[in-house]
């Protein structure tokens, strides 16, 4: 094994990421800001050759999907990376490796926006003329879907906030401001989100 070069069997956790928001025709897909919360200071997962890692969350509920793909690891005693991204997203929603099985889950959950539309507003280019966006407020302290909603996109805090931490959802002092873009004649909707 002199030939054996570490470098090659170590990627950047921020480009191996890959985040999806899936709307029923499409998917918005990006890269992480931050992972060091996750993966550890040096944002570099060791271990694997030609890594993706797809995180992906359906655009009305969130409910996340995690596949990891490769092309070789180094041995069978390297992190399971679907484990360490676990320890950070609801268990119980989290469907791994089975697309299928996860995009039957969705259809079968029939998810409810959670919380009061306390605004809405039209689209306002020729590609969302369609729309209307709709903010929602929900206290995540409430429980049911509006909770779920929180324990599924907290993880982007993480991802994207530095030094970024989680609020405590059972504090009543926090509201949740979601903006859903949901189609004029009915239908499924987008997602955005913000919090105060």
């Amino acid at each position: 094994m002199s030939d054996y070069d570490p470098a090659a069997w170590t990627m950047s956790s921020n480009d191996s990421l890959f985040i999806s928001l899936a709307e029923p025709t499409r998917a918005l897909t990006f890269n992480p800001e931050f992972t060091y919360p996750i993966f550890g200071e040096a944002e570099q997962i060791f271990g694997y050759k030609d890594l993706r890692i797809n995180l992906a969350f359906d655009c009305e509920s969130l409910k996340p999907f995690i596949g990891v793909k490769f092309s070789s690891k180094v041995s069978e005693d390297v992190k399971k990376l679907d484990e360490e991204l676990l320890k950070f997203l609801p268990k119980d929603d989290v469907l791994v490796q089975d697309e299928i099985k996860w995009l039957d889950s969705i259809e079968q959950e029939k998810f409810e926006k959670p919380g009061v539309v306390v605004g809405t507003y039209p689209g306002t280019t020729e590609e969302d003329e369609d729309f209307v966006y709709e903010i929602r407020k929900f206290k995540p302290s409430e429980g049911g879907n509006g909770l779920s909603l929180h324990k599924r996109m907290q993880i982007f805090v993480l991802l994207f906030i530095e030094a970024g931490s989680y609020i405590e959802a059972d504090d009543p002092i926090w509201d949740v401001y979601v903006v859903y873009k949901t189609p004029k004649n009915g239908g499924k909707s987008s997602f955005k989100t913000n919090s105060n």
